[in-house]
Order: structure tokens, then C-alpha cells, then sequence
């Protein structure tokens, strides 16, 4: 085997099975290598693409929980709507990426890779699939989910170390079916900070009865302003400062290139009892950021993990009818995740 084949063939670390979703293919073929213990045994990690169908369980409370890593290998454009709506690229799309991404991560996800990171572009067909481009005169342009993608490699860096997180709004996963209005995920960094990226995946776009087309069943739903309140106190002293960094805030169209307008930043404090309140916009991704030191050391926070609370602020509780209406992160795994953007293409 590769483990007695020496250097450098005993570094090659093996995934499987790759699949183009996290569907019920996906689900037969893991089972069938849970089921001989020698090739389980042998695979360094899970993988799957994170498209209409990404991480759910029962990979997060089953099938990684023997310490087997997941791999999102392949992430791109996956925005259904009804019939009949159109969708300017930007906005819309950068969200459904960022949604997905902190989908995979709350549940387990320890790589995660953007389909394309750059690539040549002969038209903007590929736009939704792509970070960057380069133009016919060598100019690199930045695309508009590049900002999301950025702001979530950011707050949740590479070497973090997922946190529990607790909602009273349904933390649905993304599969086969209407997409949820609300995606979490909390991580504290190798140096003590602490990152929290929220998402709001909802648009005026999205309708309450969509058609019974493909699209229309794995839409979201219409647009909602998420009014929240976060009880940080477990983990950071009241009156800590916050980073609160908003992509994608309002409605006007905004520019696909590296004009100011994705990104805003303001500086904010928490409360005397370690609470935040704060809206989150529909189509929106906002991070949090607080610096080291934390109320606790990362080792307390770690035996037991300490958790972020989310909860809606009074009257403002969605119902989605979720078909997976669980309100808390399945149990922490001791891993760590990064993301990791893929060049391909002739760029």
C-alpha cells in the first residue's frame, strides 16, 4: 500500500467518494464503505460537492464521528428560482455561497474548495462559477462572490476551531428542497479571537409558493430581515469590542468589480451582559470579529466547548417548517477546517 511505498507516496492521503451532491447516491456509497471495515479504515477523509445538496446528516453525527475528515471538494453556482425570475449576477449568488459554506462547516467540514479561483474569461457565462477573472487585456478583475468568500476566510480562518452554536431560528440544512432564511457558524482562531459569520439567505425573488418545478422546490424563501440577539457572555467579557463586517447590505444593484460598496465595517461593543443585538438583511453575510483575550483560555473552551447563543428578538421568531428543525450544533468534533480556493482554466 502507499503507507510501505515510502517517500514521498506515504503522504498521499486518500477521500472518497466525491460525489456531485450530498444525496441519497452519496448516502448508499459511504454507507456500503462504513460497511467493510478495511477500506473505511484506509480513506483519510469524506468527500462531496456543495451544491443543491451539501452537508446534513447524518454525516455530522454519524459517519465522521470515528474522526474521519469531510472534504467539500467542489462548490459553485447553485441559485434555483421560480419560474419566470431572473437574477442580476452578484448579490443573490454570493450569498447562496456563503450559506453553503457555513452549512458544511457547522457540521463538520474540514476543507472546503470554491470551485474555480480564477480563471481566463471569454465571455461572463462562467461568472457564477468563478472568484476572479482575467480580462482579454490582462487586467484581473475581482467578481462580487469573491467578497463573501473573503469575508468568511477572514472571520473563520484556517487552523479555527469550530465552536457549538445554539439558535432558536432552525439551523436547516441545505439539501434537497426549500432552502433556509438563516446559516451560522462560530470558530475560534489559533490566536484566541473570535469569528462569527451569519447569513441570511432570503430575496424578494423567492416567493412563498413557488412552482412545482425543480427550481421552485429548492428555492428560498421571501425576503426577511433576521433581528437578532447574540449571547456571547461564555465566551467574552461584556463591554469586548466587535469587528462587524456586512457584504452585500441594501437592495441597489452593486458593481461586479472592485468598487467600495460590498464591503462595510464598523466597530461595535457588547453589552454589559455579553450580548449583541444586530439585524441581518436579507441576501446579507455579516462577521463578527473579536480579538484575543476572551473571557476563557482556548483550553476551557475547548473541555467543555463553550457555545455562541443566537436567539430572534422578541416577535421577530421565524417558522420555516423545516424538514430537519433541529435548533443546536451536533456535537463539536476536535478538528480544525480551512478553505482553500482552486485555481483551474488557462488563467
Amino acid at each position: 500500500g502507499l503507507q510501505d511505498a515510502g517517500a514521498p507516496y506515504n503522504a498521499i492521503r486518500l477521500i472518497a467518494p466525491e460525489n456531485a451532491s450530498v444525496d441519497g447516491t452519496c448516502d448508499d456509497y459511504v454507507d456500503a464503505l462504513r460497511n467493510e471495515p478495511a477500506l473505511w479504515s484506509a480513506l483519510d477523509g469524506v468527500a462531496a460537492h456543495s451544491y443543491n445538496m451539501a452537508l446534513k446528516p447524518p454525516f455530522a453525527g454519524d459517519w465522521l464521528a470515528d474522526g474521519h475528515d469531510f472534504w467539500c471538494t467542489e462548490a459553485g453556482d447553485a441559485v434555483s428560482l421560480p419560474a419566470g425570475a431572473e437574477a442580476d449576477f452578484g448579490r443573490l449568488h454570493g450569498c447562496s455561497l456563503a450559506a453553503r459554506a457555513l452549512n458544511d462547516i457547522r457540521q463538520g467540514c474540514t476543507h472546503w474548495i470554491w470551485f474555480l479561483g480564477y480563471e481566463r474569461a471569454a465571455d461572463n457565462s462562467g461568472d457564477r462559477h468563478r472568484l476572479m477573472r482575467f480580462r482579454s487585456n490582462d487586467t484581473l478583475e475581482v467578481l462580487p462572490t469573491f467578497h463573501y468568500f473573503q469575508a468568511i476566510g477572514q472571520t473563520l480562518p484556517p487552523d479555527s476551531q469550530v465552536l457549538p452554536l445554539t439558535s432558536d431560528i432552525p439551523l436547516t440544512p441545505w439539501t434537497y428542497g426549500r432552502k433556509g432564511r438563516f446559516y451560522a457558524a462560530a470558530a475560534l482562531a489559533a490566536d484566541g479571537g473570535l469569528g462569527i459569520a451569519l447569513c441570511n439567505y432570503s430575496s424578494e425573488l423567492f416567493v412563498d409558493d413557488p412552482d412545482s418545478g425543480f427550481n421552485g422546490k429548492n428555492s428560498g424563501y421571501p425576503a426577511a430581515e433576521l433581528a437578532l440577539t447574540l449571547d456571547l457572555s461564555a465566551l467574552a467579557a461584556g463591554d469586548s469590542a466587535v469587528r462587524i463586517v456586512r457584504i452585500g447590505s441594501g437592495t441597489d444593484p452593486l458593481p461586479v468589480d472592485n468598487a467600495a460598496g460590498w464591503r462595510s465595517e464598523t466597530d461595535a461593543q457588547l453589552a454589559a451582559d455579553g450580548t449583541l443585538q444586530l439585524t441581518v438583511h436579507p441576501t446579507e453575510l455579516v462577521c463578527l470579529q473579536l480579538a484575543a483575550p476572551l473571557r476563557r483560555s482556548v483550553r476551557l473552551l475547548l473541555d467543555p466547548p463553550a457555545a455562541v447563543t443566537i436567539a430572534c428578538q422578541p416577535g421577530d421568531r421565524i417558522d420555516e417548517h423545516a424538514p430537519y428543525d433541529f435548533g443546536h450544533l451536533l456535537p463539536v468534533r476536535d478538528h480544525n477546517f480551512e478553505l482553500v480556493p482552486r485555481s483551474d482554466g488557462d488563467g
